[in-house]
């Protein structure tokens, strides 16, 4: 049986309000909400929040690489493009996000949750992750490689490609998975759970690894 990811538990009480320019200048927040802050361009390194809200926010190109955060969430934001490299996220909620690609590569991630967002490539190579949830999520390119994975659950999400190679696996459970077209190193995929009807649709794939001809 696979173990299910925990999920964040977040309960935000007497945020302060805050704006996009105490995010900009300063490194440090806790217990702060920002609604609509436009961060676009923003070298945003090294953040600490801890118990916020951003809600509708602008990230085109921003560069939050080193940041930490902590029992916050993330709502609604927009961006091309996404620098959260080199991170630290524990308890923390992305809802309804669109991201043409979000580099989260060589990070730690744990109790994570993603729920009816729009990824393009995650980049999540290299990465731990812990207890991560993608939930209703539409994304083109998931990138594993060389990540270290315990418990994964990706239920009424539809992934077109998926990359695991040198990825090492425990308890990820891809049967909550639509619309796969392609795997990158199939040997990654040991330690996960896919469905009957997956292993029918993948029969091709696998083949073409293992040299096996379809008659």
């Amino acid at each position: 049986m696979v173990e299910r990811p925990r999920r964040p538990s977040l309960l935000f009480e007497d945020l302060e309000q805050g704006d996009e320019n105490a995010l900009v200048l300063e490194r440090a927040h806790d217990g702060v909400a920002f609604a609509d802050p436009d961060l676009s361009g923003e070298k945003l390194f090294d953040r600490d929040l801890l118990e916020c809200t951003i809600i509708g926010a602008r990230l085109d190109d921003a560069n939050l690489r080193g940041s930490r955060l902590r029992e916050t969430r993330v709502e609604r934001a927009e961006a091309t493009t996404v620098q959260l490299d080199h991170a630290d996220l524990r308890e923390v909620e992305f809802d309804s996000c669109r991201f043409g690609a979000l580099d989260l590569f060589d990070s730690q991630v744990r109790i994570v949750r993603f729920s009816g967002c729009r990824l393009g490539y995650v980049n999540l190579r290299g990465s731990e992750l812990i207890d991560v949830t993608f939930e209703d999520c539409t994304i083109t390119d998931l990138d594993l490689g060389g990540a270290t994975v315990s418990r994964l659950a990706l239920p009424d999400c539809r992934v077109d490609t998926l990359l695991v190679r040198e990825a090492r696996l425990g308890d990820v459970d891809l049967r909550g998975i639509t619309g796969l077209q392609e795997i990158t190193g199939v040997e990654g995929l040991r330690g996960a759970t896919i469905g009957p009807d997956q292993l029918a649709d993948l029969a091709p794939i696998l083949a073409a690894h293992f040299g096996i001809e379809i008659g």
